[in-house]
C-alpha cells in the first residue's frame, strides 16, 4: 500500500471499496427491476419507491457465510409486489450477476431513510419550461437577418442574432404547445 494511503489511514481505501460496491449493487438492482418488470413505467415505479439496497455477507448458526440482499422501500404495495417475486429475484441475481443470494429481506423504510431516493429522477422546478424549441423557417430566418443587418458591431450583431433566433424558436414551440 502506498505511504500516502497509509498516512491517511486504511479507512479511505475501505470507504472507496464500499462506495464502489454500493454503486455496483444499486446498478444490479436497477437492472434486475428492469428485467423483472419489462414495462418501463412499472419498473420506474418500483425503483422510485426503493430507498436503499445492499448485499451483505452474514454467518449462520454453523458459522457458514452467506449473502443476504436487503431492499428498503417506502410503500407497502411495492413491498408486497417484491415479496411475491422474491425467489425469482434471487434466481435473477444468480443468473445475471453471479451473486448467490440465499436470503432476500424487504423492509419498509422509516424516518429520514424514507427521503432517500437513489433511483428517482429529479423533477425540474415548476418555473423551468420544458417546451422544446421549434426550428425557424427560411422566411423567418431571412426576417432575422434583415433586422440585424443594420447593426454595425460584428460581435453585437452576432449576439443579437443568436438571441433573436433562440427567442423566436422558443415562442414558436410555445405557440405549438398552446394550440394543442
Amino acid at each position: 500500500m502506498p505511504a500516502t494511503l497509509l498516512a491517511m489511514g486504511r479507512d479511505n481505501g475501505d470507504a472507496a471499496r464500499i462506495a464502489r460496491r454500493t454503486a455496483e449493487v444499486r446498478q444490479m438492482w436497477a437492472n434486475a427491476v428492469e428485467k423483472m418488470w419489462r414495462d418501463p413505467e412499472a419498473a420506474a415505479m418500483i425503483l422510485s419507491h426503493t430507498n436503499g439496497v445492499g448485499i451483505v455477507e452474514e454467518k449462520n448458526h454453523r458459522d457458514e457465510r452467506y449473502k443476504k440482499l436487503y431492499v428498503y422501500v417506502d410503500d407497502s404495495i411495492v413491498l408486497t409486489e417484491l415479496n411475491a417475486l422474491r425467489e425469482r429475484i434471487k434466481l435473477l441475481f444468480l443468473a445475471e450477476f453471479n451473486e448467490d443470494v440465499q436470503e432476500f429481506e424487504i423492509r419498509i423504510s422509516r424516518g429520514a431513510r424514507k427521503k432517500d431516493r437513489p433511483y428517482k429522477e429529479e423533477e425540474p422546478p415548476p418555473y423551468i419550461d420544458k417546451t422544446p424549441a421549434k426550428p425557424l423557417s427560411a422566411e423567418e430566418m431571412e426576417e432575422v437577418e434583415r433586422r440585424v443587418a443594420s447593426i454595425e458591431n460584428d460581435s453585437v450583431r452576432k449576439s443579437i442574432r443568436k438571441a433573436m433566433i433562440a427567442d423566436l424558436q422558443w415562442k414558436k414551440g410555445q405557440n405549438e404547445k398552446n394550440d394543442r
